[in-house]
């Protein structure tokens, strides 16, 4: 697997502090491309991150699971 490149996602602010990203690597298969949307949320001392599969230009589940996450460790 090699690292492609990754870019900003707009997401809705989660805690004090939220960035997401997706990360594009090279798959097992020739020419597969996966992308795994990935987000960050801080609160004071404590940081969630979070990431999913999911297609390209959705967020939905993403945050979601991020929320479910940030709201249980925080």
């Amino acid at each position: 697997m090699f690292f492609l490149g990754s870019y900003e996602l707009a997401v809705p602010a989660i805690g004090d502090e939220t960035v997401g990203r997706r990360i594009t690597i090279e798959g097992q298969a020739p020419q597969e491309v996966v992308g795994i949307d990935v987000l960050y949320a801080r609160d004071g001392d404590t940081i969630v991150g979070v990431g999913v599969i999911e297609p390209e230009g959705q967020t939905g589940r993403l945050v979601e699971v991020a929320t479910l996450a940030f709201d249980r460790a925080t």
